[in-house]
């Protein structure tokens, strides 16, 4: 084999490697790339918005959004998260009431950052566990499983 060839057999092998080690470091599984200059917590810091809501794969957004209209999950550099909600409970009789609510914790990476965990208060056993199914910069999805219970939330950057 001559040294050209060899050469060229060489690069394509070396090519065919960095691009193999590449895609399989996609941490979550509906990304579609990695990031290599953004870390998962500066892609994770911000003030999210409600895209979409699905109980069990059916959407219910409309619904979501009907009782959430006003809705924003920011996520602090510090560890610390708030969830404002201007929006309505509905009660026995069907009837919709104003409420405003304003939840505040802390926030931590779980199993190699592949799930979020919330802690609602500071001294809270109350933790939600959430697999981060998609972490960009301007997309961020996360599922819960609750029994048999199954809701996805998609959020985008505000």
């Amino acid at each position: 084999m001559n040294g050209i060839l060899k050469n060229k057999l060489l690069l394509l092998l070396t090519l065919s490697l960095v691009v193999s080690a590449i895609t399989s470091c996609k941490k979550y599984p509906e990304d579609k790339g990695i990031h290599l200059y953004r870390t998962a917590q500066n892609r994770l810091v911000g003030t999210w918005l409600v895209a979409s809501y699905s109980i069990d794969g059916a959407d219910a957004t409309g619904a979501y959004a009907d009782l959430n209209p006003a809705l924003a999950f920011t996520i602090k550099r510090n560890g610390d998260y708030t969830l404002y909600c201007d929006g309505f409970m509905i009660d026995k009789t069907g009837t919709k009431n104003p409420y405003i609510t304003n939840l505040a914790g802390t926030w931590q990476f779980l199993d190699k950052k592949k799930n979020l965990a919330l802690t609602q208060g500071t001294f809270s056993s109350n933790i939600d566990s959430y697999e981060i199914r998609k972490l960009t910069k301007t997309e961020l999805w996360l599922r819960q499983q609750k029994g048999i219970l199954v809701t996805e939330i998609h959020y985008i950057a505000k």
